[in-house]
């Protein structure tokens, strides 16, 4: 019974951020669009429509506990109708950032929707990963502050083409990993080192998790960097590739032992195969044989549970 209930709650929390995404957005978009363009009969009549359907998904969210994430996500699709419509007008001097903008939602939605659909027990406005760290809202205000304060300043700096063109292009492959990497690995992928083995967790080894085994970490090591490239902000590429070699680093290497103690010769193999594509991050020799030989021990008295704790991602 409560299994039904929560099968239930989940496949009205599913609908309604679908009715956001693909109702409300396209109305965003009119508004901004007749807003840009001084039509102010058009205007008024999507500004209606918005309002309209922004009461409507709220009232439709009968748990109280879910209404923040419709906040969060309506939010979320009127900034991106915002940034669409400002990218597609002619003569935008900070047409950067817009795509910047545009990335970000794309971001934080599809991190909410694998959490969703494949870990409903945590769902929560968290799971956007918005205030998924201090130092994550730190870094990612001071690139806006950067951005905008640089453009003020040095305009014909901030409109090297190159850049741009470089940055966008290595942000939708890093985006693409990162997406690609959360619906491969379903409910394999967490935000959370796993410290014990859970029975649905399997050695993910398909997909994009053949080209890389950490495809998230490269993913969004890429992505994140990749913004900074794209908005020509040299203080944050800097601070961005330092900032996260360091935290993927130590990541990686909490990680790969636990999943070599999970998968044993299995998980060394398909490491041997696969890099991660983060350079620089690799495990020795005996540390390989030291895990290895614990798997055999933790197989040999029937031990899978570890530590019943996790790290946030």
């Amino acid at each position: 019974m409560e299994n039904e209930k929560l099968i239930k709650e989940q496949n009205s929390t599913m609908t309604i951020h679908y009715l956001i995404i693909f109702l409300s957005t396209p109305i965003y978009v009119f508004f901004f669009y007749f807003l840009y363009n001084f039509s102010k009969l058009y205007f008024l009549i999507f500004l209606s429509l918005s309002l309209l359907i922004t009461i409507i998904l709220i009232s439709q969210t009968k748990i109280e506990k879910r209404k923040k994430e419709v906040y969060v996500g309506l939010l979320l699709c009127f900034i991106f109708s915002y940034s669409l419509i400002r990218l597609i007008q002619k003569n935008d001097f900070l047409y950067q950032i817009h795509i910047y903008y545009i990335s970000l939602v794309i971001y934080h939605y599809s991190e909410y929707l694998s959490v969703l659909f494949y870990h409903f027990n945590n769902c929560s406005w968290h799971s956007f990963l918005i205030d998924q760290s201090k130092a994550w809202m730190y870094t990612t205000s001071f690139s806006f502050i950067e951005y905008y304060i640089e453009n003020f300043f040095f305009h014909k700096f901030k409109s090297f083409f190159l850049f741009t063109f470089l940055g966008t292009i290595t942000l939708i492959i890093g985006q693409y990993f990162r997406i690609a990497a959360l619906f491969t690995g379903k409910v394999s992928f967490t935000h959370l080192i796993s410290y014990r083995k859970k029975k649905e967790h399997t050695l993910v080894t398909h997909g994009i998790y053949s080209i890389s085994r950490h495809p998230s970490y490269f993913g969004f090591f890429l992505w994140s960097v990749s913004t900074q490239i794209l908005c020509m902000n040299p203080i944050c590429i800097v601070m961005y590739i330092i900032v996260l070699f360091r935290f993927f680093k130590d990541r990686i290497l909490i990680e790969e032992p636990y999943l070599i103690t999970f998968f044993g010769q299995d998980y060394i193999d398909y490491k041997r195969k696969v890099p991660i594509l983060i350079p620089f991050i690799a495990m020795t020799q005996e540390e390989e044989n030291m895990y290895l030989e614990r798997y055999k021990i933790n197989q040999k008295f029937g031990n899978t549970n570890y530590e019943d704790n996790e790290s946030e991602d």
